[in-house]
C-alpha cells in the first residue's frame, strides 16, 4: 500500500503541541520506518520547509522524506503527488487537503492513522496461535476452551461476536467498503 502522510499535521494532532522538536519528528520517522517494514508498505511522508529553498527528499528508516522548502507548502507538494497517484491512503486532518482529494484517494485521520501506528508497533511479532494467558489456578475446561476459541479468533482477524447479516439499508456504502479495505491492510 502506499501512503502518503502530512507530517507535521499528523504530529501537532498526536502530541497536542504548535511546536514539533527535531527528536520527535526523528522518533516518528523511526517508527514509520519501523512500521513500513513490519507492513511492507510505502511510505511518504511531506513536511513543510527544510534544509533547501526548493523541494528535497531524503530516504530515512526507509521511509521517503519530502520537505517542502520555503517556496512551496507541503500540501502543495501533496496535492501535486495525489493527482499524479490517485489511489493511495492520504492520512491528515487538514480539511483542505481532504476536499482536494481525487477519487481513489482513501482519507484517514491524523490521529487515528499515529494510534494504529502506535498500536501495531507495541504487539509482538508473533503471537503462537492458540496460547491463553490464564490468570486463575481453578480448573473449568468450558472456560478453557472458550478462552482458546477467542485467542485463535483474535489471531486469525475474526469477529467474536456474532455474525448477523445486516439489512440492505444497513450495509456501508461503497467509499465506506472501501476505507475499510484500506484499514485492514494497515
Amino acid at each position: 500500500m502506499h501512503i502518503i502522510i502530512d507530517g507535521y499535521n499528523v504530529l501537532k494532532q498526536a502530541l497536542g503541541s504548535k511546536e514539533i522538536s527535531e527528536g520527535q519528528r526523528r522518533a516518528f520517522i523511526n517508527a514509520l520506518g519501523k512500521y513500513a517494514a513490519k507492513k511492507n508498505h510505502s511510505i511518504v511522508i511531506v513536511f513543510d520547509g527544510g534544509p533547501d529553498t526548493w523541494p528535497s527528499q531524503e530516504k530515512d528508516h526507509g521511509v521517503l522524506v519530502v520537505y517542502s522548502g520555503i517556496k512551496e507548502s507541503a500540501d502543495d507538494l501533496i496535492k501535486k503527488s495525489l493527482m499524479q497517484r490517485p489511489h493511495v491512503l492520504l492520512v491528515t486532518s487538514d480539511n483542505e487537503l481532504k476536499a482536494s482529494a481525487q477519487q481513489g484517494t482513501v482519507l484517514i485521520d491524523s490521529l487515528e492513522f499515529y494510534m494504529l501506528v502506535k498500536q501495531e508497533l507495541m504487539t509482538k511479532e508473533k503471537h503462537p496461535q492458540g496460547t491463553v494467558l490464564k490468570t486463575s489456578k481453578e480448573e473449568n475446561s468450558l472456560v478453557d476452551e472458550l478462552m482458546r476459541k477467542d485467542t485463535q479468533a483474535i489471531y486469525k482477524g475474526e469477529p467474536l461476536e456474532s455474525n448477523e447479516r445486516r439489512s440492505k439499508g444497513q450495509m456501508p456504502s461503497k467509499k465506506e467498503r472501501a476505507f475499510l479495505q484500506k484499514l485492514k491492510k494497515l
